[in-house]
């Protein structure tokens, strides 16, 4: 599977109880391989407390014999997190659905809120 970065431009969310993932995409002023990203984990209740983030330059890395990977460069992050830092794009089940395999193996399911920036 070859996938384009213009794919995964957008906002894209996963919830898991109150246990929120924002995987936040943009492509303004940045070339067609490269644009800035942040990856938020939450919790909803009780204040929006922050779990984890990270932020920085991705672009996807296709092989042929590989599925996606989303490369982090200059990633500024609150902790090191591997299994929130080596993503993979699993797979598309409709337009605005996405899977991503974590670090850890672990596939989660983020559905895409809008576009911005782009």
């Amino acid at each position: 599977m070859i996938v384009q970065l213009q794919q995964i431009l957008g906002t894209w969310r996963h919830t898991n109880g109150d246990k929120i993932i924002d995987f936040n995409i943009r492509s303004k002023n940045f070339g067609e391989e490269v644009t800035k990203a942040m990856f938020t984990i939450y919790k909803r209740i009780p204040d929006n407390n922050i779990i984890y983030e990270w932020h920085g330059e991705i672009e996807i890395i296709n092989s042929e014999n590989e599925l996606p990977k989303i490369q982090i460069n200059e990633i500024h992050k609150t902790e090191d997190k591997p299994e929130y830092e080596n993503l993979t794009i699993w797979m598309f089940t409709a337009p605005n659905e996405m899977f991503v395999e974590l670090g850890n193996g672990d596939r989660v399911l983020f559905n895409k809120l809008g576009t911005i920036f782009s």
